[in-house]
């Protein structure tokens, strides 16, 4: 491509950029377009749903650093609850009351999330956390002008999910990262007393363990000292494995095993596997395909790429699992973020390749929006009727759970 093109092309990307800022600014405008968003947040404040995502992130932000203005641009609710169907259930009948007839909640794209459209306007997204889960996250979370907002250190743990899986929708990482670095900026983490971590000397069976794991190709979300060149001394080896047949190796150790199914989306389904009663080690079961390096030494060891492990110490510390790691959650994951930030710092300097800061390679398989969509229609297919019922929906798709007439499609 020539300079001359590419000129051109940086005009119409600015041009096209500039466009859909006087969209979004015109949308603002709408008057029916804000009374929706009214309705959404006088919902949020009486129900005291967490709401997540890029309207979460701009909330923590302080004016000097917000994304957009609320007052010029109307923002998108993502929101999480324990009874996504009640929910469903209440703010069709709020929208309703308030003189809207085109009402519709609908399935969203992945399991436990739904859609709510307003005269065709998407209204919010919901998603379901279980309830042990959401406790905690409601525990952490902020409120702000009355609407509760996921905390920072939740906001970080799904921007650094993003970062890790280099098979998954990597067109959004520029806004996520910049996001990410703002939060990380105005919010350090705050981790109390880190205490120095002991030594502790690796045991025979930590050993075979780990050499077992390399064997069968999992990727490791412990052995954060190799890191800095130092040793592993987790107590618990923690892997990931893509392979099912991965377990039977460990048992073949003399490891007892017990799985343990996903908690919503936070965790995936994990397998602890003890000795004597003592827990050993967990393998979690891939949901993506996640990013890891591997090392040279030890040889054929593949550890999680910081991305990675940064989201599973967060995930574990939002399910609140102490035993897997010997150090504070909090400490570790502080540790993590300063390391990767002087890491792309250095990167940057000595103009590294971006692989060594941004892994590519990955373990476990991404879904494609074709799979996701397959997966969409047979979930449809298969909780219509669930849906109907928990809805109380008659067969003229009337809701009667809250009130006589709203409609409600279910797909």
């Amino acid at each position: 491509m020539t300079a001359k093109i590419k000129e051109l092309v940086s005009l119409v990307k600015a041009a096209a950029a500039e466009a859909a800022d006087f969209q979004e600014r015109f949308a603002a405008e709408d008057t029916e377009a804000r009374k929706i968003v009214d309705i959404m947040e006088h919902f949020l404040r009486i129900k005291g749903r967490v709401v997540y995502g890029g309207a979460a992130i701009n909330a923590h932000l302080s004016p000097a650093t917000k994304f957009y203005d609320p007052k010029l641009y109307l923002p998108d609710y993502d929101f999480m609850t324990p009874d996504p169907l009640q929910d469903c259930a209440d703010l069709m009948s709020t929208f309703y009351n308030e003189g809207f007839r085109e009402v519709e909640a609908k399935f969203g794209i992945h399991e436990g999330t739904y859609k709510i459209f307003v005269n065709f306007r998407a209204a919010a997204d919901i998603t379901y956390v279980p309830p042990e889960i959401y406790e905690r996250v409601i525990r952490d979370a902020r409120e702000i002008a009355g609407i509760h907002y996921a905390s920072v250190n939740f906001l970080r743990m799904n921007m650094y999910l993003e970062l890790s899986r280099p098979a998954g929708m990597v067109s959004r990482w520029e806004k996520v990262y910049e996001r990410l670095l703002l939060l990380n900026s105005e919010y350090p983490i705050r981790a109390g007393t880190c205490p120095k971590q002991k030594v502790t000397t690796e045991t025979a069976l930590h050993k075979k363990i780990v050499a077992a794991g390399i064997k069968a190709g999992v990727v490791f979300l412990s052995g954060v000292g190799y890191l800095n060149k130092g040793k592993d001394t987790s107590r618990v080896v923690l892997m990931m494995s893509d392979k099912p047949a991965t377990i039977k190796e460990f048992e073949d150790l003399g490891l007892e095993a017990t799985r343990l199914e996903p908690l919503g989306e936070i965790l995936p389904p994990r397998t602890e596997l003890r000795h004597n009663s003592v827990l050993v080690a967990v393998v979690f079961e891939t949901d993506a395909c996640h990013s890891y390096t591997t090392l040279k030494r030890p040889a054929g060891y593949r550890l999680g790429s910081i991305d990675l492990l940064i989201q599973m110490y967060y995930a574990m510390y939002f399910a609140n699992i102490t035993e897997y790691t010997t150090e504070r959650l909090l400490c570790l994951i502080k540790l993590l973020v300063e390391l990767e930030s002087s890491r792309r710092l250095a990167a940057l300097k000595q103009k590294l390749p971006l692989s060594e800061v941004f892994p590519l390679e990955c373990i476990g398989h991404q879904p494609t929006m074709p799979e996701l969509k397959r997966a969409h229609r047979d979930r449809v297919e298969e909780k219509r009727d669930e849906l109907k019922a928990a809805l109380k929906i008659d067969d003229a798709f009337k809701l009667s759970r809250r009130s006589k007439s709203k409609q409600l499609a279910a797909q």
